[in-house]
């Protein structure tokens, strides 16, 4: 095992192996030069475990360490091991009683992904080693070789001698030519389905396999394909050949394809000149292997593949934001036995395609099935309800051949009759855009004598489906639902907590969950909590009814207080139903509530109410949970009728019939704030009747009384982004935004840029798609509004806008010089629970573009040390973390005894009032804080890395920052400490003088004056 800078994740590795039930290991782990405390890690298991031995080496990669443990290695067997990884409690006793069985060379298990806590399972290589194998040559089994790594195998030492020896060196992905040299050499292996080993995913994207986006890791992974390529050329057929070429040409190549838009003409080149080798190789085999290979790959790889050989660069970066905005899914149609894609963006390239449908190899479509119990009939038939549908394939018009089938206890399949039916909730969750399946659904009855065949608990069933001579299938375990009357006592004394009963409560727009509860919670009195718990919020019942000594009822309502204010509903997500005993806090790592499936069968559970949409089901582990939704009408919910309400809002050319709505948007919808709340406020102050709605992602947002709401995403929302005459936003809308004749379009922005945007921001980060779409977007402003002149100047330039520029100061800063700022302050203080006397230190960093979460989301990076600032500055210091809107939010993960998580909170401004001082680092915060004169001050222990390399900056922030720059918490602190007797003052003049010198609290009325002098012109077309 090698080892290099992994501290973070060592320890648990190192436990994985050293806690394996087969203890006969040798373990020999190489500390690849280390700079951090890795190595201490290791020898600190060393003292305890004389299994371990350790080399320590200067730092040369991962082959030159795994080349100088081998030489150690005494043991009959040999297998590897990844530092930041984990391997699963069994896998070597598996693995190695399978080769005493079989007496095979090696032996193959599977894998799956680690990303943070969370294990995901991997398509790939379920596909591969769903079938187990044994004894078996490449030949038998070529798709195996997509199985690159080293770490789920196990190799008999004399073997891996003879025919796999030293691994290469000085390259990266140096597992995959050592695995075919293994696999093409080899008499006997076996493949087994058990997941041996999980892959870890850094979400700091840190580890070597996560640097696609280098020169480097492109060179080496097209030097390895060369290798791989020359060996199997010269020791295999075409058999293997095929799905090695297939492979190269998708997987391994496609993820370089979508870092093309983010790097420089080089590493075009380099991929150009590599890809021109690979089809040299394929061609060099025959025109109809070269086709064969071509139909092999799915639709959206045959084009890219063919615009990177053709050096149509335009078009290729076309392609990539398109899958980027889309996804990677398409339309398929059937045409006589061919599957074929219909890919939209074909028609909008630059370089003529031949055909406008593309080839659709089987494999690219992918199955989607579901089957439940409805219940038994009297005469003792069990009824099934179901779906089967193929993504991207139009289940109406393409039906195909549906087949469902019983295995019973002794295996044998028989056929159930099934009919078929539409259901149009399949639309809204099939996750398709592109093709409907309300078509899907089908009914299929396990008649009496067919029931008796199956097990007690559960039946196996198999659903296929044919079409274009070929058979998609999908095999079930389903759940039997209890015969007859069900017995009470049975499930009268649970050893956990379970819901037994599930009502919908539509006077309140809420639902009641009935929990039984176990002896435990019963004993003392202490009883049992209950709450809806996500990673972003918790949602307390209102009530609690006592049913029984051993039952309670919680009722939830969707209406609630949020920070001291009413709310229709809480924040959309999947909630958990967990519990605590005996009064304890309730938090994501509480204990989840099963559900019992004999009292509440029928799931899910679905009602939509006025202001929210909920779903009760059963989790794969048994728990309750309760999706909250924002209440779109069934037309509206779902990829697939999302997009069709986009193509119809797209299609429409002919001139619209203006309305003289203002619609107000901001950060997507997902708060009413900022300077468009700023000016909807006076507008609507100033003209009562002019007609104002706001768009909004859910009704867990707070929009003012005045105005009428409308649900980012309805058919509503979609007829006033194409009929209202003044649109008002401080972000971008939606990539199919297009503003039609007469519109207008003021564009507030969301502050004065310290960090580099758009256009001048490094490509490695920042999205091909988004800086299209907001390129393409300013194109259509008719107003920029800029806080200050130096903004005036930037912001333009970084968007390439050449519109109207209003320089008039920010209208979001005028409420942090109204007359009535002091009591709005002493009530936002009330609804946190800050205490009268307590000094509130706001913290707001900004985000980090290279700082990602395992859902693809924005992780909040925070230098402050809570624990050490609350030491040194003492209890009377409450911190409030505010993470910035591009940040995935968390219910409780900075909650403390002096820390208050308020990223969640609406109103920034508000937490600028309550505050008495300001810490963050590059945000564009401390161009509105400086407005109070309160002190800022900046924990910027990164400064170096964001400003010459993560970002960049606009301003030499060493020289213009308002307050000391410090570079840990320690500094932070002192300088706090230190803050009435600092110099510092005059830098703080200037920087507002520079940037501030227009909040005077007018803003916004002169931004309504200027854009609308006479106020007429809000019923009339023009800017």
């Amino acid at each position: 095992m090698p080892v290099y800078d992994v501290e973070r994740y060592l320890a648990a590795c190192l436990a994985s192996i050293v806690s394996q039930s087969y203890p006969f290991l040798e373990l020999i782990v190489i500390d690849d030069g280390s700079s951090d405390g890795s190595l201490d890690i290791v020898e600190d298991f060393a003292r305890r475990d004389r299994r371990i031995r350790v080399l320590e080496i200067p730092h040369g990669g991962n082959g030159r360490a795994r080349n100088a443990g081998l030489q150690l290695a005494t043991g009959k067997y040999i297998t590897f091991a990844d530092s930041d990884d984990i391997v699963a409690p069994d896998a070597y006793r598996v693995m190695i009683t399978k080769l005493h069985t079989t007496s095979s060379q090696f032996v193959v298990g599977s894998s799956d992904r680690l990303a943070g806590r969370k294990r995901t399972r991997v398509r790939m290589m379920e596909k591969l080693h769903a079938v187990p194998r044994e004894r078996i040559r490449l030949t038998d089994y070529p798709e195996i070789l997509s199985d690159v790594f080293l770490w789920n195998k196990v190799f008999r030492r004399d073997f891996w001698d003879s025919a796999v020896a030293t691994i290469p060196q000085d390259v990266l992905y140096e597992d995959q030519e050592t695995t075919a040299r293994a696999y093409v050499k080899a008499t006997a292996f076996d493949v087994i389905p058990e997941v041996v080993y999980s892959w870890r995913i850094r979400q700091d994207a840190t580890s070597i396999t996560q640097g696609k986006h280098s020169i480097r890791d492109l060179k080496d992974r097209l030097d390895v394909v060369s290798s791989v390529t020359r060996l199997l050329l010269a020791e295999c057929g075409p058999d293997v050949l095929m799905p090695w070429f297939t492979r190269v040409l998708g997987a391994d190549l496609v993820p370089y394809f979508e870092l093309v838009p983010h790097s420089d003409e080089d590493y075009w080149l380099t991929l150009r000149a590599g890809l021109s080798d690979i089809h040299a190789s394929v061609q060099g085999l025959g025109a109809e292997f070269s086709d064969a290979v071509t139909r092999s790959l799915g639709p959206h790889e045959q084009v890219l593949g063919t615009l990177v050989a053709r050096g149509a660069r335009a078009d290729f970066d076309d392609v990539l934001i398109h899958r980027s905005d889309n996804g990677p899914g398409f339309e398929v149609q059937v045409r006589g036995d061919r599957l074929l894609a219909r890919l939209e963006y074909l028609e909008q390239l630059r370089m003529p395609h031949v055909e406008d449908l593309v080839e659709c190899p089987a494999w690219a479509l992918i199955p989607v099935s579901e089957v439940s119990a409805l219940g038994w009939t009297n005469e003792g038939a069990l009824l099934v309800s179901g779906h089967f549908y193929l993504l991207g394939l139009d289940s109406a018009e393409y039906p195909g051949v549906l087949r469902v089938q019983l295995v019973d206890t002794a295996g044998n399949c028989l056929d159930l009759k099934v009919e078929r039916c539409n259901n149009p909730r399949i639309d809204t969750v099939s996750n398709d855009p592109y093709a409907s399946h309300s078509a899907a659904a089908f009914t299929c009855t396990v008649d009496a004598d067919h029931a008796r065949r199956m097990g007690p608990v559960v039946a196996k069933l198999v659903v296929t489906l044919a079409v274009a001579q070929e058979v998609y299938e999908v095999r079930h375990v389903l759940r039997l639902p209890p015969r007859g009357p069900q017995s009470v006592a049975a499930c009268s004394s649970p050893k956990r907590p379970v819901v037994t009963e599930v009502a919908f409560d539509e006077d309140h727009e809420g639902l009641s969950v009935c929990v039984s509860m176990p002896r435990s919670a019963r004993a003392g009195g202490l009883g049992i909590a209950v709450a809806l718990v996500t990673a972003r919020n918790i949602v307390h019942p209102t009530s609690v009814d006592e049913r029984a000594p051993d039952a309670r009822t919680f009722n939830f309502s969707l209406e609630r207080l949020g920070w001291g204010k009413k709310v229709a509903a809480p924040y959309p997500g999947a909630y958990t139903l967990r519990y605590v005993e005996g009064g304890g806090t309730i938090d994501q790592a509480s204990l989840p509530v099963m559900i019992d499936e004999q009292r509440v069968p029928k799931l899910p559970l679905e009602r939509e109410f006025p202001h929210a949409a909920l779903t009760v089901f059963r989790v794969q582990s048994g728990a309750c949970a309760v999706a909250i939704a924002p209440p779109l009408a069934s037309g509206e919910r779902g990829k697939f009728n999302q997009r069709q309400l986009r193509l119809e809002y797209a299609a429409k050319r002919a001139p619209v019939a203006l309305t003289d709505v203002v619609l107000f948007e901001s950060f997507g919808g997902k708060s009413c704030t900022d300077s468009p709340r700023a000016l909807s406020d006076v507008l609507h102050d100033k003209h009562p009747e002019a007609p104002i709605y706001w768009s909004i992602a859910d009704y867990s947002v707070e929009y003012p009384a005045y105005a009428s709401p409308v649900l980012r995403g309805s058919r509503e929302w979609f007829t006033l982004l194409r009929s209202s005459r003044t649109l008002v936003n401080n972000n971008n809308f939606p990539l199919y935004f297009r503003k039609f004749e007469g519109q207008r379009y003021i564009q507030t922005w969301h502050g004065t840029p310290l960090k580099k945007l758009a256009r001048d921001a490094p490509t490695r980060y920042l999205s091909a798609s988004y800086r299209r779409t907001i390129e393409r977007e300013a194109q259509m402003w008719d107003v920029l509004l800029a806080q200050n002149v130096f903004a005036s100047q930037v912001l333009p330039e970084a968007f390439g806008y050449t519109g109207r520029v209003l320089t008039t100061g920010y209208p979001r800063n005028d409420a942090l010089l109204h007359p009535g700022r002091e009591s709005r302050a002493k009530r936002v203080r009330q609804a946190l629970g800050i205490a009268q006397g307590r000094t509130v230190v706001l913290y707001a960093p900004t985000w980090r573009d290279d700082a990602r979460n395992g859902a693809r989301g924005h992780s909040l990076v925070t230098h402050l040390d809570f624990v050490q600032a609350g030491r040194m500055l003492g209890p009377d210091h409450v911190f409030l973390i505010r993470g910035h809107h591009n940040v995935t939010p968390s219910s409780s993960a900075w909650a403390g005894a002096n820390v208050i998580d308020v990223s969640l909170y609406p109103e920034i401004n508000d937490l600028i009032l309550v505050s008495d001082l300001l810490v963050t680092d590059y945000s564009s915060i401390s161009f509105d804080y400086c407005v109070t004169d309160k002190p800022i001050f900046f924990l910027v222990p990164d400064l170096g890395q964001y400003r010459d390399e993560t970002r960049g900056f606009y301003l030499d922030w060493e020289v213009v920052a308002p307050g000391p720059l410090c570079k840990d918490t320690a500094e932070l602190c002192k300088a706090i400490q230190e803050r009435d007797n600092r110099s510092g003052g005059e830098a703080y003049a200037r920087f507002k003088d520079c940037f501030a010198p227009m909040d005077d609290g007018g803003a916004s009325e002169r931004v309504l004056k200027a854009i609308w002098p006479s106020g007429e012109e809000i019923f009339a077309a023009g800017p």
